[in-house]
């Protein structure tokens, strides 16, 4: 098969991401309100071509990605070909997910001294701050508390304060926070390929320019992005000896959300194997020490949030939520309602 080189990928990758853009201004996750008047409904004929356009966009993405990973190329070619893909989404409307109005729409809320995990953004005033976010936020989270750690419910607060909760620039704002995160992303990526001598540019390849992660975290704007950042770059710190710091980071990372905290363990096991002394004392140390960091840190980011401790009770509200199109939720749905029977529970909650 003939074989085009890594320059023609990136150009054929960013048609991809230019097509999926522009037809996510028609067919994107629209605010139900924009004051602006730029990301504002076209009617349904427009909405459907433009959706093909989205998704052929992708397709073309996706493809010029994977070929673009057998042209060999370079790490600094990796890093301009990240920039042109990573450039269209810069200015788009969410893409594929809403739940940026969620965190726009949470951040009003700790500016105006609500409990955010013990309300949801219906609570808003709409016409107030937050008001057109809370508007746009999904049904399923209307009323659902955030499950959300106070370190980036701070960000959000930060963002809300400086736009003022607007949507566009609210958006934008949130987009900044994604793409610092893609940038930590990128740089922990090479540091870890460089730790265990693998390749720089696959390691970007296929943790970075994935379209997954592009389409996820810069165009979709989700904070997944921002958790695996703060947690790899634990992880990098971790490996050159400096856990206290790395779980701190950690930690900082599962105040954005908490799956963060399985890489303590990760952590735990470097502690374990760098200690010195008795088994038993290696195995406590390694047990203890990143779990006890990382609870100094999750209490000390609460305390100067003033959010409060109710995030220790809001991290099972996802599961409640069930969305269709998730294959894992429709398995697991499925599987309760067949162990209903034997459990005698109710596999929604």
């Amino acid at each position: 098969m003939w074989q085009m080189s890594a320059v023609a990928y990136r150009r054929l990758g960013t048609a991809g991401s230019v097509a999926a853009v522009v037809g996510g201004w028609a067919a994107g996750s629209l605010p139900a309100r924009d004051p602006w008047g730029l990301w504002v409904p076209h009617g349904s004929t427009l909405t459907t071509s433009a959706a093909v356009l989205a998704y052929a966009g992708l397709t073309v993405l996706v493809v010029a990605w994977w070929q673009y990973g057998r042209a060999g190329a370079s790490v600094r070619e990796t890093l301009v070909t990240l920039a042109w893909w990573t450039a269209p989404m810069l200015l788009a409307p969410p893409l594929h997910s809403a739940d940026v109005y969620s965190y726009i729409a949470q951040g009003a809320m700790v500016v105006e001294g609500h409990d955010v995990y013990v309300e949801g953004p219906s609570v808003l005033d709409p016409g107030g701050l937050g008001g057109d976010a809370a508007a746009s936020v999904g049904g399923h989270w209307t009323d659902t508390p955030a499950p959300y750690g106070p370190f980036f419910l701070v960000l959000a607060r930060g963002v809300t304060s400086l736009t003022g909760g607007t949507i566009v620039p609210a958006v934008l704002g949130m987009r900044l926070v994604a793409v610092a995160a893609l940038v930590l992303i990128v740089w922990a990526l090479r540091r870890l390929a460089r730790e265990h001598g693998r390749s720089e540019s696959t390691a970007l390849w296929l943790g970075a320019l994935n379209p997954l992660l592009l389409m996820h975290v810069v165009g979709g704007v989700h904070n997944d992005g921002l958790m695996t950042g703060l947690m790899l770059a634990g992880v990098v710190l971790a490996l050159r000896g400096r856990w206290i710091t790395g779980s701190v980071l950690v930690a900082l990372a599962v105040m954005v959300k908490s799956p963060a905290a399985v890489a303590l363990l990760f952590i735990g096991v470097l502690v374990t194997s760098s200690a010195t002394g008795p088994l038993r004392r290696r195995l406590a140390k390694g047990l203890l020490a990143p779990g006890l960091v990382a609870a100094a840190v999750a209490v000390a980011t609460t305390l100067l949030a003033g959010t409060g401790f109710g995030w220790l009770g809001t991290q099972s509200v996802a599961g409640t939520i069930h969305t269709a199109l998730s294959a894992t939720s429709d398995i697991g749905l499925g599987l309760g309602h067949l162990l209903r029977p034997v459990t005698g529970t109710d596999p929604r909650r």
